[in-house]
């Protein structure tokens, strides 16, 4: 999964919609400031495929699941040791799971 400028574009809008500052996001998600903004600007595409889903229930719900939460910031802790082939087991973890969760929202 690649995120789109247009999906980089959207979670930095609905950010500053809900005037949300990247260090506070980043506090809510387990994440640095500096990773959200590599997410809305590209810069780390991997780690913005990892983050999507979750970046955009917070964003448009304003909601995450606190034990689901807790699992997925010991997640994104991981992801900068992780190796090249690690990183893309991961992005494709998370991407089954965006499916997922995209298909359960829509409904």
């Amino acid at each position: 999964m690649t995120v789109t400028p247009e999906e980089r574009a959207e979670i930095r809008r609905l950010r500053k919609d809900k005037d949300l500052s990247q260090e506070e996001v980043a506090e809510k998600i387990g994440a640095s400031p500096a990773t959200i903004s590599n997410v809305e600007t590209g810069r780390h595409p991997q780690m913005a495929a990892v983050l999507y889903a979750r970046l955009m229930k917070l964003l448009k719900f304003g909601e995450l699941d606190n034990e689901a939460e807790a699992r997925f910031k010991k997640l994104v802790g991981y992801f900068p040791a992780l190796d090249a082939a690690q990183q893309e087991a991961l992005v494709a973890t998370a991407e089954t799971f965006a499916k997922i969760a995209e298909k359960k929202i829509s409904k």
